[in-house]
Parts: C-alpha cells; structure tokens; sequence
C-alpha cells in the first residue's frame, strides 16, 4: 500500500505561522503512513493480509514520536505567506513541530543580546528537547561568547568570571548568575557533576539566567549611561567636584 496525501476538511484553529509570525488560518494536509488510513488512528493494516488490528497499548512508557509510534505527517500552510510548517503525528493522536523549529517553547534571547550570541542562544534552545546536556553546554558557551564581547578575553570561563567580579560591575547575583551557568553548563558536557535528567528545567532557567546577565550587564548601564549624559553640564560638573572630594 503506497503512502497518500490527503487535505484535511476539518476545521483547525488559526495559529501563529512561525514563517511570518502573523496569526493566520492555514490549509491542512497529512502524509498518512503505509499502514494508516484517515479516521482509524487506532487501527493498523497488515501489510501481508491487509486485514485490520487494534493497536495495544504499551505496558512500558514511550516517546509518542518514536519510529513504530508515528501515524504520518501534516503539513499546514499559511494564507498569509503561503509557507509550509510540517509536524509530525503519532497514533496517540499528538502532534510535534519539527520544521521550522519551534521557538517558542524556551526563552527568546534578550532585545540587547549581540547578534552572533543569540546564533548560540538559540541553538542551545532548539536542542533542549533532543539533549539537556547539549543545551546546557551550549549555554555555557553562549555566557564565554557574551564575556568575551564585552572585553573578558583571557583564560578560561571561571577566570573570565573572576575578572568580571574583580572589576566589581556585577551585584553578587549575579556573579551567582555566571557561576551557576559555568557549572551547570560544564555538567552537560562532562558526566558526574549533575544529572540534568533528574532536573530537565534546568537548561531553560540557564537561558533565563543568561538573559538577566544581559539585562544586568549591557542593559542596564546603557540606560543608566543614556540618562546621566543627559544630565545638563552645569550640575554634572558639581557632581564631579563632590566626588573629587570624597577621592
């Protein structure tokens, strides 16, 4: 029995296209798999006498999308921009995007975070699902990218930290922020430090963590920076005399 595509007369909510990010109805079609048929979710076809099977339950816990658990695909594609989005579908009757990846489902990366962070931002985002330990070591190495374009250039992670501390422009959370992220971003790559899996929200609150270190370290004295150098010349000035005193 060949595979088939069939478009979906069903009515389905309107969402959000993550192509152009519009809330806009789309139009629906599956890939139904060469042992299932529309409306028989809980039925399988034997390939050798084509006679009919209820699917058993499994008595162990699996992932729905493993390979002997999937019903097909369904590809929706936005009125809007006229873009494709696949998903995939198991027998159980859940549903999983896989193209483009989903990034709504872990923290976006702060409006000030430089460019070319946020690449690795995201990357340790958009694997979270498959590997903790991947996502966790990937937002260690998005924090080292973050120092090193803000100046802390030499030596390792943990000396990058210390210089930060030294020059004392971090509060004590949030050097508490970067030693946390070190630490638990060097436990995704190497083993016996913590287990992610018995903690699996820890890579999304690094990637929190990691967007207070922005607010914290670029944000915030930019904004501080903005407003003082708006401050007119005259009082400016008495300010430096009062702290030349105090010096």
């Amino acid at each position: 029995m060949s595979n088939y595509i069939f478009q979906s007369n069903d009515k389905h909510p309107t969402l959000i296209c993550p192509h152009c990010f519009k809330l806009s109805s789309q139009r629906w079609f599956y890939k139904i798999g060469p042992y299932f048929r529309p409306g028989q979710s809980n039925q399988i076809y034997l390939e050798d006498t084509g006679e009919v099977e209820l699917v058993v339950e499994p008595a162990e816990k699996r992932n729905p999308f493993d390979e002997d658990n999937l019903a097909g695909i369904i590809v929706s594609t936005c009125n809007q921009c006229d873009a494709s989005t696949y998903w995939l579908k198991s027998m159980d009757g859940d549903e999983l995007q896989v193209y483009p990846i989903n990034f709504s489902n872990y923290p976006q990366p702060h409006e000030d975070m430089p460019e070319h962070i946020r690449k690795t931002f995201k990357e340790a985002g958009s694997v979270m699902h498959l590997s903790l330990g991947s996502s966790a070591a990937l937002s260690r190495l998005t924090l080292e990218n973050l120092l090193i374009h803000l100046g802390y250039k030499k030596g390792s992670l943990n000396d990058k930290i210390g210089a930060v501390i030294a020059d004392g422009k971090v509060s004590l959370h949030v050097a508490k922020m970067l030693d946390i992220i070190r630490t638990y971003g060097n436990s995704g790559a190497h083993s016996g430090i913590i287990n992610l899996d018995e903690n699996p929200e820890i890579p999304n609150f690094l990637l929190e963590l990691i967007n207070l270190v922005v607010e914290h370290m670029i944000t915030l004295p930019n904004k501080v920076d903005t407003m003082f150098d708006a401050i007119p010349p005259g009082i400016k000035a008495s300010i430096e005399k009062r702290d030349a005193v105090k010096q």
